[in-house]
């Protein structure tokens, strides 16, 4: 019995007293958060025994959860031992066993819920048959308390959670002598599935400590433990996701799901190898040497790619043609023919012939000799599969190879493999042909993906030659001679674009979805304002471009892609600023009939690397699609889809060439949308000389296009071909304005183009073009007409006024008659309104123009209607600019995302301009963790100020600790006692960071100290800080006491010191007596050669 002591009753009595008599029956309920409060209080199982004790009707749930959390192991074990004996007739109990009430010693707890159920499948799970109606009734599995535990069980750590978790799967129910002759056998007391969970985390935990000990008890589990492998898909996560997919993808691949034992052996196997424990293989192989363990060792050897072991276990099982596919399997996946050549070398042992994997494998790696003796020995080992795999390695040897061996070339698998995933080259294609393959009903289809390229196709194309330049050079990729032209410079309007879209677009499930390589601007507003943002030229402009993109985690193909999209992006924008490339802003136009150039020894990815992809992929599959037709494919099928390909993809030499095997443009497209997505004007033009006639008012939006990719030749062109200029949102004038193509703008101007609201854009883009003569001209203007409301405060005689006509006609004859024309268009268009003064506003952010901003605002304007413009203007406008806007008027209260975004973009600056008018700070304290810049210690500070509660967030200190920030740490625990609660593996943190002024911190306020792997010692070892330990061992003194932590790590670094306190707190050296022996006559230290002295003899 566990008796109470007298030691710790204050504690317990202050919490019985005080929230009892406060909160009454409530006081049950909320008794986990009471010890959540007190968490030191709450790790005493004393206390725990004490509270428990005191409380009548205790719910069995609640007392179970608190014991498992704060790891009360003696409570844990009366709890699970607790059971019923049920006379289900009388729904009574007739039995209770010793640990219920024994006068205040052992717990109170409601039965009465326990008497009935309804429920059968449970009642199955829980009871246990005596007597024809009498039933021992668990009080652990009738609560389902197991389904809560679920949650937290996955975070257990370290070795006394493992002794914990065995601990639970061996007790068994003290039944009384006179019953117990009625059981069948010794009954578990928790069911199948919670004791599944906990021997799956016991041995996962026990491999990753490297703890074979431990691993040996769980063993012994299975001498009286029978667990079918079905069990292993309760252990997942609340969404019932498996914890361990690839374990999951084992049991299925293998057929283990519907063996019935030999689980717990099963999972040892396989985390052994998963962690790599030579020695706990070693045990298992030498104690387990049944076939079927035999089998299980070989499997998860295979599973595990472990070449050594499957090579010395493949004797040990039966050598059949499964466990020869096993191995083919393997070696295909790892490209590894020294496994082939094993199963060649013993194939007169073998119950199986070799299969086309084997054969692959040799395609594979390009081994002519292997191949040859494999095709000699087995000849069935050639098929489809073989010549597909020499299609994907685009090896010609083998292709002729498996083409001679007579394989059926009719199989519509070749078309896969070769028109739909582009493998195949001419060569084969040809060869192909030419052998009998027929293109048949295929052939449609064919035609319509090779005519297909994707936008991802061209970026993994980038990304490919961009590794390789840098594996190959130690650099990065140099733009292609060929494009160079003297007196030019890089561009980038077309890369941008493309990374863009497959940044924010890609799709990794339906790669058939993705858009083409010329629809690269499905999200034109975003670009727009990206573009905008670059030519502002703002400080951290990287910070700020990087919210427009998208940065996943996880190492899967489409994130890579994505990632490195996100990065190259950000090399680009960080190259267009340092060399001052962003316009001001008539610089981002080129003259492509002059040449356009690209720069020679690049630095970075810019259009030359994106044309000369594009180009060698367009290539590639237009000689598939010559070879194709050349064999009778239909040149005009899907309404002349390859012209109209060679249109789009701007190569005027294979437009001609199909145009001279009879392709014409006929269907729903004339082709003048492709010539224009094209976006070279000797497309254009070749496409009117054949016939083409320019559109009045085409339905593709052409010359916005032309100039969203500054292609003023390519505007001019249209615009001389007679496309209407008076739709504004058509005709490139609002794109140009956005963009600052100034030379594009009045070109479009001169001809007529229309700007709808033209006062409103003229005021817009007179700010733009940081015209302050004419921004006042024009408010000058309206303010004769009465049209706008100045400001009550605002002086109308005090704001400047604009120079006159005739003084500017003295000074500058242009100005005059811009000036001139300016007011010629005032007087015909509508007058401007409030918005138009909001739209003028955002221009000027952007060109952080204070003088015009302080112009504007002398007016009365909404800036509050509108959340997406605040976020602009923290996006791209100065803190200057910022400070202005919120002096008049502009609310940032209520909107967490404003601050947000500025951390975001890492402006310090505007974050605590932002603070000190009242922005709500987030309370997301991830977020803040993962984005906040810590050094930044104002700022902190004003967030504290603000948002005190910010300090209690546990991943925010987690951060600040393991990013050594001191300062950051400080200032967040300044204020507090202790740490906040539910803040552990801190120290390992502050031990990571190799600080010891942060370990000492942060144990003065309060840090628990983990055991084991987790408590810093090893990390404090590898630092070679002896300061560190000490201060360890100065707070936990059993930290190493008969363990081996920190020993290897001090033996490596040669550190006396560091091992003779490491001995003196009482570390195990079985392991590594032999190297302290040494080092210590390295370094002749007689103390530490007396103890090893000492242990060799036994003393």
């Amino acid at each position: 019995m566990y008796y109470i002591s007298q030691q710790v009753s204050t504690a317990s009595k202050y919490i019985v007293n005080h929230f009892l008599s406060e909160q009454g029956a409530i006081f049950r309920l909320r008794l986990r958060d009471i010890f959540e409060r007190y968490t030191r209080i709450g790790m005493n199982e004393d206390i725990g025994m004490l509270v428990l004790g005191k409380i009548k009707n205790l719910d069995y749930r609640i007392a179970v959860e608190l014991a498992f959390n704060f790891r009360w192991r003696v409570i844990l074990k009366m709890l699970l031992k607790m059971y019923l004996v049920i006379d289900k007739n009388a729904l009574t109990g007739v039995y209770e066993n010793t640990y219920f009430v024994n006068e205040g010693e052992c717990f109170d707890i409601n039965i009465g819920d326990f008497l009935s159920y309804s429920n059968k499948l449970r009642l199955e799970m829980m009871d246990v048959k005596i007597f024809e109606s009498t039933y021992v009734r668990s009080l652990f599995r009738a609560s389902g308390v197991s389904e809560s535990l679920m949650w937290n069980i996955f975070y257990v750590v370290g070795e006394c959670d493992i002794e914990m978790l065995i601990d639970i799967c061996n007790i068994r129910f003290d039944v009384p002598l006179e019953l117990r002759s009625h059981l069948k056998m010794e009954t578990i007391c928790v069911d199948n599935i919670f004791m599944t969970c906990c021997i799956f985390l016991a041995i996962r935990e026990s491999c990753r400590l490297n703890d074979l000990e431990s691993l040996k008890r769980i063993l012994n589990l299975e001498r009286n433990t029978n667990l079918p492998f079905e069990l292993l898909r309760y252990v997942s996560d609340a969404k019932g996701v498996p914890i361990d997919e690839r374990l999951d993808d084992f049991v299925g691949d293998y057929g283990y799901e519907e063996e019935i034992d030999l689980l717990i052996y099963t999972l040892c196997t396989y985390y052994s190898f998963e962690w790599g424990r030579k020695e706990f293989i070693s045990y298992l192989e030498d104690n387990y040497s049944s076939s079927r363990h035999a089998q299980i060792m070989f499997d998860v050897a295979t599973y595990q790619r472990s070449e050594v072991l499957v090579k010395k276990n493949f004797f040990n099982v039966e050598p059949n043609a499964g466990n020869v596919e096993k191995v083919t399997e393997m070696a295909y996946d790892r490209g590894n023919v020294d496994l082939i050549r094993f199963l060649l070398n013993n194939s007169d042992n073998l119950k199986g012939d070799l299969d086309e994997n084997a054969l692959k494998t040799a395609i594979k790696k390009g081994d002519c000799e292997l191949a040859q003796e494999i095709i000699n020995k087995y000849p069935k080992t050639l098929s489809v599969s073989c010549l597909e795999e020499a299609v994907k390695t685009r090896d010609r040897f083998f292709f002729n190879v498996t083409i001679g061996s007579g394989v059926d070339l009719t199989k519509p698998e070749l078309y896969e493999y070769i028109f739909e995933r582009n493998y195949g080259d001419k060569y084969m294609v040809r060869l192909l042909l030419e052998n009998g393959a027929s293109l048949g009903s295929e052939t449609p289809n064919t035609i319509k993906n090779l005519c297909s390229i994707k936008n991802y196709e061209i970026v993994e194309r980038l990304l490919d030659l961009f590794d390789k330049d840098t594996e190959n050079a130690g650099a990065k990729p140099k733009t292609p001679e060929i494009e160079i032209k003297v007196g030019t410079r890089l561009t980038f309007n077309k890369i941008i674009p493309c990374l863009f879209e497959a940044n924010l677009n890609l799709n990794k499930y339906y790669l058939d979805r993705n858009i083409e390589f010329e629809e690269v601007l499905e999200h034109l507003e975003l670009y727009e304002e990206l573009m905008m943002v670059i030519n502002a030229g703002r400080k951290n402009i990287n910070d700020t471009c990087a919210i427009y993109f998208s940065n996943p985690s996880g190492d899967t193909r489409s994130n890579q892609i994505t990632r490195t999209c996100y990065n190259k992006l950000l090399e680009i924008i960080e190259y267009i600023v340092k060399n001052n490339l962003q316009s001001k802003f008539e610089n981002t136009e080129y003259d492509e009939i002059n040449g356009l150039g690209y720069g020679n020894n690049s630095e970075v990815l810019n259009d030359g690397h994106y044309e000369l992809v594009k180009a060698e992929l367009v290539n590639r599959n237009f000689e598939i699609l010559k070879i194709i037709i050349e064999y009778g494919a239909d040149i005009n099928s899907h309404d002349s889809l390859i012209l109209r390909t060679a249109y789009k993809a701007g190569d005027v030499n294979w437009i001609n060439y199909f145009i001279s095997k009879g392709a014409k443009l006929k269907g729903k497209s004339d082709g003048f949308e492709e010539a224009c997505k094209s976006n070279k004007v000797e497309v254009l033009q070749h496409w009117i000389r054949n016939g083409g006639v320019v559109p009045k008012n085409p339905e593709y939006p052409c010359i916005n296009m032309a100039c969203l990719l500054g292609n003023f030749d390519m505007v001019k062109l249209l615009v001389e071909n007679g496309v209407d200029l008076r739709n504004p949102a058509r005709n490139g004038a609002g794109v140009s304005r956005r963009l600052g193509l100034k030379r594009t703008l009045k070109y479009l101007l001169d001809n007529n183009a229309s700007l709808g609201n033209v006062c409103g854009y003229k005021l817009e883009y007179a700010c733009f073009i940081e015209d302050v003569e004419l921004v006042k001209m024009i408010l000058d203007y309206y303010d004769g007409l009465e049209v706008l409301e100045r400001k009550e405060n605002t002086d109308k005689m005090s704001v400047e006024k604009a120079e006159s006509y005739s003084n500017l006609s003295n000074k500058h004859s242009d100005c005059f008659e811009k000036y001139k024309y300016t007011k010629f268009l005032l007087e015909r268009g509508k007058p401007i309104q409030s918005n138009d003064l909001l739209n003028a506003i955002k221009a000027t952010v952007a060109v952080a123009n204070i003088e015009i901003l302080k112009l504007l605002l002398s007016y009365k304007i909404e800036l509050n209607n509108d959340p997406e413009i605040l976020r602009f203007f923290v996006r791209v406008g100065s803190v200057e600019v910022l400070k202005i806007l919120l002096e008049n008027g502009l609310s940032i209260k209520g909107d967490p995302s404003i601050l947000k975004l500025a951390i975001k973009i890492k402006n310090e600056e505007t974050t605590r301009l932002l603070l000190r008018h009242g922005a709500m700070v987030i309370s997301d304290m991830y977020y803040l963790a993962n984005n906040f810049n810590l050094d930044d210690i104002e700022t902190l500070q004003l967030m504290l100020d603000y948002c005190p509660g910010i300090s209690d967030g546990q991943y925010l200190i987690y951060i600040a600790i393991e990013t050594n920030k001191l300062e950051a740490v400080k200032l967040l625990l300044k204020n507090t006692t202790e740490l906040p609660i539910n803040v552990s593996g801190c120290v390992l943190r502050a031990c990571k960071s190799n600080n010891p002024e942060m370990l000492k911190l942060i144990l003065e306020k309060g840090a628990k100290i983990d055991e084991g792997y987790e408590s810093g010692v090893i990390q404090a070892c590898e630092n070679n800080n002896l300061e560190m330990l000490n201060v360890l061992f100065e707070k936990r003194p059993n930290l190493v006491l008969n363990r081996r932590y920190g020993l290897q790590e001090a033996c490596d670094r040669k550190n006396v010191e560091m091992i003779k306190l490491l001995l003196k707190y009482g570390a195990n050296t079985i392991e590594h007596i032999g190297l302290i022996t040494n080092i210590a006559n390295e370094f002749n230290d007689h103390e530490l050669i007396e103890f090893c002295q000492n242990k060799g003899s036994g003393s």
